[in-house]
């Protein structure tokens, strides 16, 4: 290292800086098992629930009755298709939403892409005149009935799509005899008193009326229902979070903040009970999970959870169609059932199974400190933002000139801007003091001396002032600052003293 440079470092310690509030990432170990457990079954790419319902599609012998908010899935088609058309008489009957679709593109956020819309529409194209469809906006449960009461009966979390049945964390609960009844009522009612269009041919929605000749069932037995006015699922959730004991745990796709039902939650767990959330991760119902995780809830994210249900260690569960939103809870058309002893067992330990494999956690104030690696931050109370942090940087600041050669000392260069979407726990600065280097337009100083010249014989010796330079150098820089150069370290010293006696306090180096 050259003795006119001076190489400088300095640490700055971040880890006590905010992050805001985010998503950390788990170590995920795995999906849950796909497999029937007393009658409740996961999604899954093994496509167990979803063969299931195919299966018992194919040998209907009386009706099939389908609602499902969407409708895309090829085994589903072909199986609908197949016994529509097997010349054994059985009426198969479907409710869906696609007008709401048609009239508006699919969400960002929402649980459908536009591959899933489109195959939605094509589906109910090719169907049309083979199977009857009604629609409606309110139109949101998800369940298959074939040969009710006495045949098969599944309700799901899912909608009837490729994507739900096999990418999703979704819940499929194959019902009871006397479920099937009760959710047949239901779907009869919505029918044929819900329905706001009909699909007879390809294409076309028919505007229909209700004729008022079916009434809304008398609720019963442990099938719940949001439908007209009815809000038995508020009322059946709200009563199994008020007798929850032990650990709560409640999962589902929408989340408001708002909503009375996700008020009782927040209070459970402000007043201590251990409660577990389990939540797609999507910029909508952050307002809910933030205030939820405040209030001590343990909050897990994934990137495609579905599902809607709810589990207390007290011994019940609860599966249905609806989010915890106004639309879903208070209005639309929604179907859930309440299960306890060993079916909800069964919910548990695949609730469970799913916590375990979560995607993230969401924490409150975060430090980066505490924070390793990729994590999602809220910002502005809008979007999501993946970023990542890391233990240390090095920035080199590059080099600054010192006032004088014998004051290596100049403030430090100013760090760069932060790197988008980058955080580190501490930052290494480094950057280089050089001395001044002699301005290539300053004029040297010269000092008037007296020499005796040469005399011719006889005469005196003659004395005469000559301009020599000083030894250091002197120059006048265009500011008109006095300084010292110098051409090598060794002078420093006697270069700063001789500099002082003629008013110059900087030494500078010679280029």
């Amino acid at each position: 290292m050259s003795p006119f440079q001076k190489v400088m470092s300095a640490e700055v310690d971040h880890s006590d800086e905010s992050l805001g509030d985010g998503w950390l990432p788990e170590h995920a170990p795995g999906a849950a098992p796909e497999r029937w457990n007393q009658g409740v079954c996961p999604s899954g790419r093994g496509r167990v629930a979803a063969d299931a319902i195919v299966k018992a599609i194919r040998n209907a012998r009386r009706t099939v009755m389908v609602s499902s908010f969407l409708l895309a899935d090829v085994e589903i088609e072909r199986a609908l298709l197949e016994v529509a058309t097997s010349g054994r008489g059985v009426r198969v009957y479907v409710l869906n939403a696609a007008e709401a679709r048609l009239e508006k593109e699919p969400r960002e956020d929402s649980e459908f892409d536009r591959k899933t819309y489109e195959a939605h529409k094509a589906l109910l194209n090719k169907l049309a005149g083979y199977v009857l469809f009604r629609t409606a906006r309110s139109f949101h449960a998800k369940v298959v009935l074939v040969d009710a009461p006495t045949g098969e009966g599944y309700l799901l979390t899912a909608n009837l799509t490729s994507e739900a049945l096999e990418r999703n964390e979704e819940v499929v609960i194959r019902l009871e005899e006397s479920e099937c009844a009760q959710v047949r009522d239901w779907l009869q009612y919505a029918f044929w008193e819900g329905a706001e269009h009909e699909m007879a041919t390809p294409g076309a929605l028919e505007a229909v009326r209700a004729p008022g000749l079916t009434r809304r069932p008398e609720p019963r037995g442990d099938v719940l229902a949001t439908a007209s006015g009815h809000t038995g699922l508020r009322e059946a959730l709200l009563s199994l979070v008020d007798g929850a004991r032990g650990h709560l745990i409640v999962t589902s796709f929408g989340w408001s903040r708002e909503h009375p039902v996700v008020q009782r939650i927040l209070q459970r767990a402000r007043q201590g009970l251990r409660v577990t959330v389990l939540a797609r991760i999507r910029p909508s119902a952050m307002p809910a999970l933030l205030a939820l995780r405040e209030a001590g809830a343990t909050v897990l994210g994934f990137q495609w959870l579905h599902a809607k249900a709810a589990w207390s260690e007290a011994g019940e569960a609860l599966v249905t169609s609806a989010n915890l939103e106004p639309h879903g809870m208070d209005d639309g058309f929604e179907l859930g059932v309440r299960l306890v002893g060993a079916r909800a067992d069964a919910v548990a330990s695949l609730l469970k199974a799913w916590s375990a494999g979560a995607k993230a956690r969401l924490e409150n104030g975060l430090r980066v400190g505490a924070v390793h690696g990729a994590v999602e931050l809220w910002r502005g109370g809008k979007v999501l933002e993946k970023v990542v942090v890391e233990a240390s940087r090095e920035i080199d600041l590059g080099r600054v000139v010192a006032e004088s050669a014998t004051r290596l000392e100049a403030p430090a260069p100013t760090p760069p801007a932060p790197v988008p979407g980058k955080y580190f726990h501490r930052s290494i600065l480094r950057w280089t003091i050089d001395a001044p280097v002699l301005d290539t337009k300053a004029s040297e100083v010269l000092r008037e001396v007296e020499v005796t010249g040469e005399a011719k014989a006889g005469e005196k010796t003659k004395k005469k002032k000559q301009r020599v330079s000083h030894e250091p150098p002197l120059f006048k820089e265009a500011s008109g600052r006095l300084v010292v150069a110098i051409s090598n370290a060794e002078q420093l010293e006697a270069a700063l003293a001789y500099g002082r006696e003629h008013g110059a306090t900087v030494v500078v180096r010679r280029p």
